[in-house]
């Protein structure tokens, strides 16, 4: 599959614009599935850091960090800007294991762009005080009892 590549107009630089051009391909509903185990139990980011501006030319990336628990099994990711596009290797969380976006406020955004070769597999629990977007060209493969905060949203290019 290719991937598609759309030019960012001079005058349209904002996270809401890009939101909008990436969440333009398609949707893709989550649904239950078997057997199917998540490859890792937490999300890994790419590379050193969540936000890298050098994948986004000319859009403010904003900042975000993640922590890891000292039991492996939750990761919390502290965004410290209302608005943050962050960039992930893998998105996937096991059974028994959590992931939490701290936003400054109710209408913070975190775009999650995921770099993995396969569906995400979100088995664990995924929560936020904010918006979050979670976007895998590849989809998404949930447990059939996964709930979600209202804000959450899982698309597919």
């Amino acid at each position: 599959m290719k991937p598609l590549r759309v030019p960012i107009p001079a005058n349209e630089t904002s996270l809401r614009a890009s939101i909008g051009r990436i969440l333009a391909g398609g949707v893709l509903a989550l649904s239950g599935a078997g057997e199917i185990r998540a490859d890792t139990n937490l999300p890994v980011a790419l590379n050193a850091g969540l936000t890298h501006p050098e994948l986004h030319p000319g859009i403010d990336v904003g900042q975000a960090t993640a922590n890891y628990s000292a039991d492996g099994l939750k990761l919390t990711v502290n965004q410290a800007t209302d608005k943050a596009v962050l960039d992930w290797h893998s998105f996937d969380i096991g059974v028994g294991h959590s992931v939490q976006f701290v936003q400054p406020g109710a209408t913070s955004v975190a775009l999650n762009n995921i770099h993995q070769l396969d569906a995400s597999k979100i088995y664990g629990n995924l929560s936020a005080n904010g918006q979050v977007y979670l976007v895998n060209a590849n989809g998404f493969i949930s447990a059939k009892s996964l709930r979600s905060t209202p804000t959450l949203w899982s698309r597919r290019r």
